[in-house]
């Protein structure tokens, strides 16, 4: 038996290699560099790992393979602000996409772009939000209580219904939000495809 166990990675890879003699010394850097540099990018976000040092213990060849991994899951990271957690892996994702740009000037400017697009999201943005979403209830809350009137007389007019238990409701909220939000997160995709681009 073979003291070497294979991945099945290694094994497809060895017979590409085998099927075609076209592989060449760049193929096989990206094979295992960008992986490498997308578990960095996990690292620098779940535990705040500098990716310069990281990059910096590496062989210059690697290098661009890493930040190419590393990249495309940092850009995953950002997401509009919902919490204090995806604030933190948003915040640590820009960093460390600042830090691998050559063009710093340009990242830099795309960056504030984004973090302005934050603080309109969670200032008027989400008082827009919440109004659409009161307005919602109300509406929903005068229909029932004239459903209400209606099956049960004037009698029931002081009958208050839970508005916000109705899956009618509920599924009408969640489209109002996603409509909201999908105005913003068209904005953020727009910038996170100009941050990519940058060398």
């Amino acid at each position: 038996m073979n003291d070497e166990i294979k991945s099945a990675k290694e094994i497809a890879l060895a017979r590409i290699e085998a099927q075609s003699g076209s592989i060449t010394a760049q193929d096989r850097l990206r094979w295992r560099y960008v992986p490498e540099g997308e578990k960095l990018a996990g690292k620098v976000i779940v535990e705040n790992t500098d990716i310069t040092l990281e990059l910096e213990k590496t062989e210059p060849a690697a290098r661009p393979y890493l930040i190419q991994g590393a990249v495309a899951i940092l850009l995953a990271s950002i997401v509009l602000p919902s919490g204090e957690v995806e604030k933190e892996k948003t915040k640590r994702a820009l960093d460390a996409i600042y830090q691998v740009k050559d063009d710093k000037a340009a990242a830099d400017e795309i960056i504030k772009q984004i973090k302005n697009l934050f603080e309109h999201y969670e200032s008027n943005g989400e008082r827009q939000k919440q109004q659409a979403i009161e307005q919602l209830k109300n509406d929903y809350g005068r229909k029932l209580k004239q459903a209400i009137e209606q099956q049960l007389g004037s009698s029931a007019a002081g009958m208050v219904a839970d508005v916000e238990n109705l899956p009618q409701f509920k599924e009408e909220k969640r489209r109002l939000v996603n409509q909201f939000d999908s105005q913003y997160q068209k904005l953020l995709d727009d910038y996170k495809k100009e941050l990519k681009e940058i060398g």
